[in-house]
């Protein structure tokens, strides 16, 4: 079973997925930012998967104010959440649980908030998982950005903020009706 975890900034993804791993026997958790596995793992990502690669690649480039310190940043999310199903398929594992998949780019890539029509499209531009677990709690949203500034997200933070939330509402509604499955998870533990 692969389960990926999708929520906005500081909503608990990282913690309930890592518990949900050491506590359920069986999941291994995974999570992948080294480069070494970007550059050995994306080609064989892209051979599979050659389109939607090139969507989320071609998203970063027209997306992003021209600024290269934010495009390289928003290709390094964007490649690290690509080859997390690359490594989930080579680990042999059957159960996994993904740290911000391809989904999750939805919130991190888009400066200004989306149609619809967009979201849908990229929806349709993240590879399949048994099950997509939403992390809900409140109050912590944001709190790594605003507090250590980690993400050269925008030349405003604010409104990259409010872009992420409106995403994030529609990006809920396209799935209640995309036929996937999806769990929405108010705590900080979550078991299959």
């Amino acid at each position: 079973m692969l389960i990926e975890f999708y929520g906005l900034p500081g909503s608990g993804k990282t913690t309930v997925a890592k518990k949900m791993a050491q506590d359920s026997d069986g999941f291994i958790y995974l999570h992948t930012s080294d480069r070494g596995e970007i550059f050995r793992l994306f080609p064989s990502f892209f051979i599979q998967h050659p389109f939607i690669s090139l969507f989320w690649i071609k998203e970063v480039f027209f997306c992003s104010p021209l600024s290269l310190c934010l495009i390289r940043y928003k290709m390094h999310r964007v490649l690290v959440s690509l080859i997390q199903y690359q490594k989930a398929d080579f680990s042999g594992a059957k159960n996994v649980v993904i740290d911000e998949g391809a989904l999750q780019r939805i919130l991190s890539i888009y400066e200004d908030a989306q149609d619809m029509s967009k979201i849908k499209r990229c929806i349709a531009n993240v590879p399949k998982v048994d099950l997509i677990a939403i992390t809900n709690w409140k109050g912590n949203e944001f709190k790594r950005h605003i507090s250590d500034r980690v993400a050269p997200q925008s030349r405003n933070l604010n409104s990259w903020m409010r872009a992420a939330r409106e995403n994030d509402k529609l990006v809920k509604e396209a799935l209640s009706s995309s036929g996937r499955k999806v769990v929405y998870v108010a705590g900080k533990s979550f078991k299959i």
